[in-house]
């Protein structure tokens, strides 16, 4: 119930910096959660990587970054994305049984 960003990483895109924006919430919620607060700072949901997996994210650019903080997604350090993403992975792995 909440909305992560991870600091900004240059990876050598031609854009800058990027960083990751996540829902911790798994299944349509989550999209729903990380769609609508997207929208807030000038997203499409057409921008939305990995829809409907533990993976599902934006990858933010530019100002976005400094608007998705100010509109209230935690600012959080990479590993706690990546745990963010496991707890997803074995929500996903339970519809599968």
């Amino acid at each position: 119930m909440a909305i992560f960003i991870d600091a900004p990483t240059d990876w050598g895109h031609r854009f800058g910096p990027s960083s990751h924006l996540i829902s911790d919430i798994a299944g349509v919620e989550g999209t729903f959660e990380l769609t609508a607060f997207a929208d807030q700072i000038g997203m499409m949901p057409a921008w939305l990587q990995h829809r409907g997996t533990e993976k599902e994210h934006f990858d933010l650019f530019g100002p976005r970054i400094d608007w998705a903080i100010s509109y209230g997604a935690e600012l959080v350090h990479r590993r706690r994305i990546v745990t963010i993403i496991r707890e997803k992975r074995s929500f996903y792995a339970s519809l599968n049984v």
